[in-house]
């Protein structure tokens, strides 16, 4: 305690440092009444010592303040974790290095963002900053603001009577498979993707404009029966399958380079000429070359005959074997009817034939007026090539040559006329082209 004199206290403690600049020691407080006692001097700081304590001042008087002590304490510093020396803040402002701030653009003192976060303000804005963000999903509502944000059609949610994700409803029309539009991921217009696959040249179906499946339009030309080609099931070029039979050489046509009916050219070699036999033992059935036809006014008329077949046996007509034709109308019948009447051959090909023969065995008996003809048609043109009014029993006729050079086809007619009278018979008809 001080001393009412003023007097230096005698217990004033001096300590030494061990290092020196140590920081003042303060002075002591005043006596009260008595001058005040003088305070110690501070002992010389020792390296890194601790300064001394300053004197207590006395009792009584006033005793003066005691005199900072000199070089004893620790030095201040801008890291010994004291706001000291001046400084704004703990270690920082003043002689050291500026405090941290939410406004220095640096992300420190605990900040979870730069300038905001920790003691800064939340970092983001707020939800009523007038602002979106913060991860909001509109202007403060949405994300961590507790007001949901209002409906719009790009807030890739289906909702405000959507009829898709942002489409639909108050939206524009979502897509779809018939709005014209390559569109949601489809590889053609309104095909492909969701929607049903794009037509192709390949797809088995006929569309998109093709003529035919998967030809025609868009696509490869369809193939046809005169494209040159043998497609579509064709057996040659456009020919067989859905096409025209294709020519053979027993198409009874003369066509594919032939030089005759189905001879000659890619055939084998035509054989000029023909031969056509007819002995009518066949009946009811016809030779090879077809059945004999006959016509006109006794054929058609249904109380007599004209032409027919008979195998009745006559002493007349002994080359009449068989079954042979023949006409007869010797017969109450007939008076009043004139017979005018023909028998043919079938249609004969010439086979390239220049010159004609025809020969055949006959009976004529004549009453008083029959008329027998053996007519030739060469290419629809007929012509008379033999005449008989007079009997003729039992003979071989032999007609011809008859030139027939140009002719393609021809047939040949016995045409008999005569009313109430005789017969006519023939049998073992050849024809013959040369």
């Amino acid at each position: 305690m001080g001393c009412a004199t003023g007097e230096a206290p005698s217990d004033a403690t001096y300590s030494y440092g061990d290092a020196g600049g140590g920081a003042a020691g303060s002075g002591g407080t005043a006596g009260t009444g008595g001058t005040a006692g003088t305070g110690g001097t501070a002992g010389s700081a020792g390296t890194g010592g601790i300064a001394g304590s300053a004197g207590t001042a006395g009792t009584g008087g006033t005793g003066a303040g005691g005199i900072a002590g000199q070089g004893g304490g620790t030095t201040e510093t801008c890291s010994d974790g004291i706001q000291n020396q001046g400084e704004t803040g703990i270690d920082c402002g003043g002689p050291c290095d500026a405090c941290a701030s939410c406004s220095d653009g640096v992300q420190n003192q605990s900040e979870t963002g730069v300038d905001c976060g920790g003691p800064c303000p939340p970092c983001g804005g707020t939800c009523d900053d007038g602002i979106q963000n913060n991860g909001e999903s509109g202007v403060d509502c949405g994300g961590p603001c507790p007001e949901a944000c209002p409906a719009t059609c790009d807030d890739g949610i289906q909702n405000q009577g959507e009829t898709g994700i942002d489409c639909g409803g108050p939206c524009t029309a979502c897509p779809s498979c018939s709005d014209g539009i390559q569109n949601q991921g489809e590889t053609g217009v309104d095909c492909g993707g969701p929607c049903a696959a794009c037509a192709t040249c390949s797809d088995g179906i006929q569309n998109q404009g093709e003529t035919g499946v998967d030809c025609g339009g868009p696509c490869a030309a369809c193939p046809t029966c005169s494209d040159g080609i043998q497609n579509q099931g064709e057996t040659g070029v456009d020919c067989g399958g859905p096409c025209a039979a294709c020519p053979t050489c027993s198409d009874g046509i003369q066509n594919q380079g032939e030089t005759g009916v189905d001879c000659g050219g890619p055939c084998s070699a035509c054989v000029v000429g023909f031969t056509h036999q007819e002995n009518f033992n066949s009946f009811p059935t016809w030779g090879p070359d077809g059945q004999y036809q006959v016509s006109g006014v006794c054929n058609g008329d249904s109380t007599v005959d004209g032409w027919g077949l008979t195998n009745y046996v006559t002493s007349s007509f002994p080359q009449g074997t068989g079954y042979y034709a023949f006409i007869d109308t010797d017969d109450y019948g007939y008076l009043g009817i004139t017979c005018d009447d023909y028998m043919f051959t079938p249609m004969l090909a010439s086979g390239g034939a220049s010159s004609l023969t025809i020969q055949f065995d006959t009976d004529l008996d004549v009453y008083s007026s029959t008329t027998a003809q053996v007519i030739v048609e060469l290419n629809g043109v007929q012509q008379t090539v033999w005449t008989r009014t007079t009997d003729m029993p039992g003979q071989h006729v032999s007609i011809g040559p008859i030139n027939i050079a140009g002719t393609s086809a021809l047939r040949v007619l016995w045409h008999y006329v005569g009313s109430y009278e005789y017969h006519w018979m023939i049998d073992n008809i050849v024809v013959v082209g040369n």
